[in-house]
């Protein structure tokens, strides 16, 4: 057997065994039905089967000895290259989509609409390669590169990481001292497994490389669950904490602005409805913080119905705003009927002047603006009280 062919069956060989105990060992963190777990599990699935297919079109290919030339190994060899790369676009917009949603709590129309126009070139060049052979070609059962189609598909994995990164990096700036996943470092493997690639066509690198990102990110998400919380998958008490002490040793103290907010009439929907759905409430309660904040701030689950908003700014304009889309994202959920209940929020929010003031000033102040803003809408809704 070719020595080439056994460094691949070696290589891909390791990338299925590490996806394979990646899933296993965080299978429990799959379970829930969410848009995170989503791309994550097609990412693990696109990974395990592209190497698989790897493998195929390295046995089926004359250049490695095993097979004789003929025209089922040739079908083979196209079909299994063509899937080959569009898995590697697939999962590169996974990827993609996946920080985008982790970072900014929603996947903006610009970034889904520009991830199926870069899939629909993928698959164009794929099905004009089988008459004009310019991504790749298939001689004699055996693979050889196109012309300049080729470097398209490295192009487009190029844009898509860049995309990713240079919205890591504009989260990073947005969010200032808040918490971000090091998305450098789980691009580093895909990357260099990809210029390996490359230069080293006739060894299998690439699948390698995605299955180190993959597992590296699980092991992230891992930690990342200390300061999470159980229910909403929101930040805990244990990061606020953490957020306090940063935001205490940080020289830019004055950048920050602190929320405080509380559902109004939870009682209600736990009593009419039952704890399942006053749980749910407060999982969409996350989900729409999330989404309205952004990557601006952390939103944190303080306690039962309570949550905290840490901003990295004091503008005014762009504070107004993010209570403006809190307002908004709840109103449009109330509009959409997606519940047996509808959703509303009480808040109050105040600058963080640490070299006046010390954390739990801070929290008293936001805590009687935001009971203040409670006792407004209340009086338009006096059943919340009811006991």
């Amino acid at each position: 057997m070719n020595k080439d062919l056994i460094t691949v069956l070696l290589i891909d060989g390791i990338a299925l065994f590490i996806i394979h105990y990646t899933f296993l060992t965080s299978s429990f963190m799959l379970k829930e039905k969410n848009k995170s777990n989503t791309f994550l599990k097609i990412m693990l699935y696109v990974i395990f089967f592209s190497a698989i297919l790897d493998i195929l079109s390295y046995i089926f290919d004359t250049k490695y000895g095993v097979l004789k030339a003929n025209s089922f190994s040739t079908v083979i060899i196209y079909i299994t290259c063509s899937l080959i790369r569009i898995g590697m676009l697939a999962g590169l917009i996974c990827f993609d989509l996946y920080f985008s949603y982790r970072l900014n709590g929603h996947v903006d129309r610009r970034r889904f609409y520009t991830s199926n126009i870069i899939m629909t070139i993928g698959v164009i060049c794929l099905f004009v390669n089988i008459f004009t052979p310019f991504v790749f070609d298939v001689v004699d059962s055996s693979f050889t590169r196109g012309g300049f189609g080729y470097y398209i598909f490295y192009i487009l994995a190029l844009v898509i990481l860049l995309d990713t990164f240079g919205f890591y990096i504009y989260a990073r700036i947005r969010g200032g001292l808040l918490k971000f996943f090091p998305v450098w470092f789980f691009l580093l493997p895909m990357v260099v497994s990809a210029i390996a690639q490359y230069f080293l066509p006739d060894i299998s690198t690439i699948w390698i490389g995605a299955a180190l990102t993959v597992d590296f990110l699980f092991m992230a998400l891992q930690n990342d669950t200390l300061f999470r919380d159980r229910l909403t998958k929101l930040y805990n008490r244990m990061f606020l904490d953490l957020l306090k002490n940063v935001m205490e040793k940080a020289s830019k103290s004055k950048n920050f602005t602190a929320m405080m907010l509380d559902l109004n009439g939870f009682k209600l929907i736990n009593d009419n409805f039952g704890h399942a759905v006053g749980d749910e409430a407060l999982i969409v309660t996350g989900d729409l913080l999330r989404e309205a904040v952004g990557s601006y701030g952390a939103v944190i689950r303080f306690a039962g119905d309570e949550f905290i908003v840490i901003l990295n700014t004091q503008n005014d304009a762009l504070t107004k705003k993010i209570v403006d889309n809190i307002e908004k994202v709840f109103d449009n959920f109330n509009k959409a009927k997606k519940a047996q209940y509808e959703l509303s929020i009480s808040l109050g929010y105040s600058k963080v002047d640490l070299k006046n003031s010390s954390i739990d000033d801070i929290m008293k102040d936001i805590d009687e603006k935001m009971y203040l803003d409670k006792q407004e809408k209340h009086k338009a809704h006096p059943e919340w009280d009811r006991k």
